[in-house]
């Protein structure tokens, strides 16, 4: 195996490992097409170069494949291909992957309701307690702790 085929076979589980654990399955670059493939009619018109992300993927695990179960391989691996490989796997870690960018389009972000209050209505009905009066409740719920761990001695004497 050349050095490039080695680059290329390590970049590639690395990638297979990270998609793996993502997907909670054994063949994570599968996984990963399988549900690029299932996504793909939003993927293709919402996420720029989902086309080319996802032959890319193919092609890597197709040479993975052929490295793994032909014989006679040696040198079919370029710098080029385990530069894509290590690529993809730094996309996914950075969250810029394309199901990463889909699933920020398809859910966009939520801010959380803010209550309205009406204009006759004050905005504090005096229910709330005084910070104060909490400073008090815990300064004696802590005085009664230590009071406590201070008589386990003699109880249990």
């Amino acid at each position: 195996m050349q050095a490039t085929d080695q680059a290329f076979f390590e970049a590639y589980k690395r990638l297979d490992r990270l998609c793996s654990d993502a997907f909670s399955c054994r063949n994570g670059v599968t996984a990963y097409i399988d549900e690029m493939n299932r996504c793909s009619p939003r993927g293709r018109h919402l996420v720029p170069g989902w086309e080319q992300d996802l032959s890319t993927l193919k092609a890597l695990r197709h040479l993975r494949n052929r490295m793994a179960h032909e014989l006679d391989t040696d040198g079919v691996c370029t710098e080029a291909d385990a530069a894509e490989a290590g690529d993809f796997h730094a996309r996914i870690l950075s969250g810029n992957d394309p199901l990463a960018r889909l699933n920020r389009m398809a859910a966009p972000e939520k801010k959380p309701p803010t209550a309205r209050v009406p204009e006759n209505v004050s905005r504090d009905s005096g229910r709330r307690e005084k910070p104060e009066r909490n400073i008090w409740i815990g300064i004696a719920i802590t005085a009664a702790v230590i009071c406590l761990i201070a008589l386990i001695p003699i109880i249990f004497l």
